[in-house]
């Protein structure tokens, strides 16, 4: 039985991914700040998740905006 489920990992534009508009975590100024630091000093190694067809983000929302920061 093939299994279809699996995650493909996709490299695209920040720019190209849209935040969910529901999206119920906020972040603080420190908070996105300390984000901020860790992406200059390590970058970041965990993958943002979105759709693949509309390129709304499921996971990664603070880290997007760090890194754009950064």
């Amino acid at each position: 039985m093939a299994d279809d489920s699996r995650l493909e990992l996709e490299y695209v534009p920040i720019s190209s991914l849209k935040p969910r508009p529901n999206n119920p975590r906020k972040i603080k100024p420190a908070g996105l700040a300390k984000i901020v630091r860790s992406i200059e000093a390590f970058t970041f190694l965990n993958p943002v998740l979105a759709q693949r067809g509309t390129r709304c983000i499921i996971a990664g929302h603070q880290r997007i905006k760090a890194a754009l920061e950064a």
